[in-house]
């Protein structure tokens, strides 16, 4: 049965926004409660899905939670849980400049020690390294660009395209790295606004989409969510709206499958909430089209 947005909203209204909550719910949280504050300000509908400033205050709370565990992790730790507080920063309102200078400074604290270390550890750390250094970099120009940190960025992704070029897949890596994978490179592009690989990143994101849904799914609800975000995010992507609406589909089912409040039904509900609002955003401005035709 599929469920509207605000039965979706419900489902999160008792789930108290506090230390006890997980990395993984943390970072679901916040794409949530981001997600819900552009809903209500773009399209005028505090009445109808709570205020602006519940939302806000939602995300500055998680931020604090993050910026309080951030201190308390290892370099692998602080490498996952350092893109989500850049994330939340960036969703503020007109960006939270004190927020993102915390970021900044502890970006390139993490990425240097990261560099500097002989024994490069498991992909997941080298990732949240390399989304480090795609959220530092964002707001420099290409010319200023010109260091190690950045020189390890391009050296990583352009290593991955290569290994994509010469088979047309990625032998021995999981999906879950795959899409991780493709997520930096979207970010490269969409962020960045390095365009150098987008052929390359239409081409991975077919690949995988077209594989989940052969199998009818992917190998986790972690990496639906991957794809989901992906979907959304990708410029000029073919049949955008009805391979997400198909993917969040998928996520709705697995929903009603996970316990309520386990990461899995975080992830779920994630993408779940980002459809609905999406869908909803595109017939406000569809009617809004339609009446000026």
């Amino acid at each position: 049965m599929k469920q509207d947005l605000s039965s979706l909203i419900g489902a999160i209204g008792n789930i108290p926004t506090d230390e006890r909550l997980s990395d993984s719910a943390l970072t679901s949280l916040s794409k949530i409660f981001a997600t819900l504050y552009q809903l209500v300000v773009n399209e005028d509908l505090e009445a109808e899905y709570c205020n602006r400033r519940q939302y806000r205050d939602k995300i500055e709370e998680l931020y604090r939670i993050g910026r309080q565990r951030y201190e308390k992790k290892d370099c692998t730790g602080k490498s996952r849980i350092l893109p989500v507080l850049y994330d939340i920063a960036y969703r503020l309102p007109l960006s939270d400049s004190r927020k993102l200078e915390q970021c900044e400074t502890a970006a390139f604290r993490l990425i240097k020690s990261y560099l500097q270390e002989n024994d490069k550890q498991e992909w997941q750390t080298e990732h949240g390294i390399l989304k480090c250094i795609e959220n530092a970099y964002r707001h420099t120009m290409e010319d200023d660009r010109e260091c190690e940190e950045y020189t390890y960025f391009k050296h990583r992704i352009a290593a991955w395209i290569s290994e994509w070029n010469a088979v047309g897949s990625w032998t021995g890596v999981s999906e879950r790295e795959a899409l991780s994978r493709l997520e930096i490179l979207v970010q490269n592009s969409e962020t960045l606004l390095d365009d150098t690989y987008d052929a390359e990143i239409a081409k991975i994101h077919e690949y995988y989409y077209r594989k989940a849904e052969k199998s009818g799914s992917t190998e986790d609800i972690y990496t639906l969510a991957l794809l989901y975000e992906t979907t959304v995010e990708i410029t000029g992507l073919k049949e955008r709206r009805s391979k997400r609406k198909r993917l969040a589909e998928t996520a709705e089912n697995k929903l009603s499958e996970t316990a309520v409040g386990s990461d899995e039904w975080w992830y779920s509900l994630s993408v779940l909430i980002k459809e609905r609002s999406l869908q909803l955003s595109e017939e406000i401005q569809d009617t809004v089209i339609a009446r000026t035709a």
